[in-house]
């Protein structure tokens, strides 16, 4: 099929974000096997903004299943995508998650840099809302 519409474009989509719930629920060993099926053809349907999100949870769970130097691999993959992601919320959460990890990696400048990149992330996420509020509110004073 050479064009796919609606959520069959997304195919991937799904499977990642059951990943995402299986890390959460620290079922490490599925939610990396989700991702090992699932990333690489998320990114060609178009998930690549969140592709930094995905690397650095991926690596999150290798590290919790002791896979350091694979989740090492996945650190650093993620640190090179975490700038080009878009969106300031999606910004703030890598950079906590690459925080977090770095801190469990014992690399605590790191942690640490990326800590304050989440937090300016969170405050430049925070001004969009406030400049969209004060927008939405002009909008329905008319």
């Amino acid at each position: 099929m050479l064009f796919r519409s609606g959520n069959n474009a997304l195919s991937a989509l799904t499977p990642l974000i059951r990943a995402r719930l299986c890390t959460v629920l620290q079922r490490w060993d599925e939610a990396i096997e989700l991702f090992d099926a699932f990333m690489d053809q998320g990114q060609r349907e178009g998930l690549s903004h969140g592709y930094a999100h995905l690397q650095v949870t991926r690596a999150w769970c290798l590290w919790q299943v002791g896979r350091v130097v694979a989740a090492a691999d996945g650190l650093a993959q993620a640190q090179h995508g975490v700038d080009a992601q878009r969106d300031a919320d999606d910004r703030a959460g890598t950079h906590a998650r690459l925080a977090a990890l770095s801190a469990r990696m014992g690399r605590t400048a790191q942690a640490e840099m990326h800590q304050r990149q989440a937090e300016e992330a969170l405050q430049a996420h925070r001004d969009d809302v406030a400049r969209m509020a004060v927008q939405l509110a002009r909008v329905t004073d008319v």
